[in-house]
């Protein structure tokens, strides 16, 4: 595995050439330096630069500390810019009081300066490397009084193999820490009712590793009565002198749409236990539901009130016809109030009236009792229609900081309009190539 333990930069600076006390004679008149000769001088001096890293065995998910040595011959008035070290799949920390002032004594004279330490935290197993970079550093110069020299000093390319200890190589996804367990939550009766929600909620705890780590914990619902909300997973994580721990909590609201029943699956991960150097399994059970099927769908009272207008004008003339076949009118009057019922133009009225009253529940109904006058239905149409319903109930029910606004009910009307005339225009293309040519073909001698 390539390793850099001590990565040293280092040049040499000049002395200074004049003596206390010492008369100055003709020789070291002559051999002194010019102003022009001091200023070259001063701009060879650089930094000391020193990139530390260790050589053991990296571990996936546990913390890399590199640390970073500056040291100038007099003193820094400004602190060090310093890079970043951040690359794909490499989760960069800085520790509580990463950066500390040092001194070292290098050649009989004291340099100053600080040294950062960086956590890194691969989070997959591989090859990583971190291109060269330039370290900013301004330092006083030794040969001018109130002077600065601001140098870019190169920082070479860090390169470290980070690996999957022996027994955990065929994790996926790879957990490995000191301590993993799951946590399951209900909210709800497991017998729904058309409308009603029921709530699952999965914490994962984890500790001596990042909980960026943490995998998805409750898997997506397959198409069917059951709808479901999930709301954006929240990861918490914290650290105590390099070691971390967190949760991942992942939270999903269903709605019952139709009946029949539905198995939340169970949740289970293997993870490999760094204190014991063992695989060990967790799981949360899995969840039976059972959904009653949806209500009768209610009798729309504007048509039953044109029906009774239409019915007491009638009354008169057919009073005397009707007491004399009453039976059978009154299995005429069942028969037709079902089939004004049961025509598309009532269940498109239902529509348009749930989304008016802003009902998802009811909006959700009244669309599936529409569409099953429609077989064909353009998958892109019924697809935008959908969509728009989930983004009204993901708001409804996972988001209570943006709620459904008057726009959101207005979008869902015009993608259900859209919908409909595309589908009436496909029902008469459909009943115009259904005829049959004429049999005998007129112009013909």
């Amino acid at each position: 595995m390539p390793a850099f333990a001590q990565t040293q930069q280092r040049r040499s600076y000049p002395q200074p050439l004049a003596q206390e006390n010492v008369a100055p004679t003709q020789d070291s008149t002559q051999n002194a330096p010019t102003s022009e000769e001091t200023a070259a001088k001063s701009n060879q001096i650089e930094p000391l630069i020193r990139v530390e890293i260790p050589e053991e065995d990296i571990i996936v998910g546990q913390p890399v500390v590199v640390r970073l040595t500056v040291l100038v011959p007099t003193y820094m008035p400004k602190p060090p810019v310093y890079p970043n070290f951040e690359v794909p799949n490499l989760m960069v920390r800085l520790p509580e009081r990463a950066t500390q002032p040092i001194s070292e004594r290098i050649d009989g004279e004291t340099w100053s300066g600080t040294t950062r330490s960086y956590r890194l935290y691969p989070l997959v197993a591989g090859d990583f490397e971190i291109a060269g970079q330039d370290l900013i550093i301004t330092f006083s110069d030794p040969t001018s009084t109130g002077a600065e020299n601001q140098v870019n000093a190169p920082i070479e390319p860090i390169q470290f193999t980070a690996i999957l200890p022996s027994g955990a190589q065929t994790l996926y996804p790879p957990i490995l820490a000191q301590e993993f367990t799951l946590k399951q939550e209900i909210e709800g009766q497991q017998n729904l009712e058309f409308g009603n929600a029921f709530t699952r909620r999965i914490t994962a705890t984890i500790s001596g590793t990042t909980a960026v780590l943490i995998p998805e914990l409750i898997p997506a619902l397959e198409p069917g009565p059951l709808r479901a909300y999930p709301k954006s997973p929240r990861v918490t994580e914290t650290e105590n002198r390099g070691v971390l721990s967190g949760t991942r909590q992942e939270e999903t609201i269903y709605i019952a749409q139709e009946g029949g029943t539905v198995q939340l699956p169970e949740v289970s991960f293997q993870w490999f236990n760094l204190q014991s150097q063992t695989l060990e399994t967790v799981t949360v059970n899995g969840i039976d539901l059972s959904l009653a099927a949806p209500p009768s769908p209610p009798i729309n009272t504007r048509s039953m009130a044109v029906f009774t207008l239409f019915l007491f004008g009638a009354a008169a003339l057919a009073y005397g016809v009707f007491r004399r076949y009453r039976r059978t009118v009154s299995l005429w009057f069942n028969a037709l109030h079902e089939q004004l019922l049961a025509t598309e133009r009532q269940a498109h009225r239902d529509v348009l009236n749930a989304i008016h009253q802003k009902d998802l529940g009811l909006s959700i109904e009244a669309l599936r009792r529409w569409k099953s006058f429609y077989s064909f239905l353009d998958s892109r149409l019924e697809n935008n229609v959908t969509s728009t319903l989930t983004n009204i109930g993901g708001k409804e029910f996972n988001f209570p900081s943006s709620p459904v606004s008057t726009q959101d009910w207005d979008a869902l009307k015009r993608s259900y309009l859209t919908a409909r005339h595309d589908a009436i225009q496909q029902n008469k293309r459909s009943k115009h190539a259904s005829k049959l040519p004429k049999l005998n073909p007129t112009g013909v001698q």
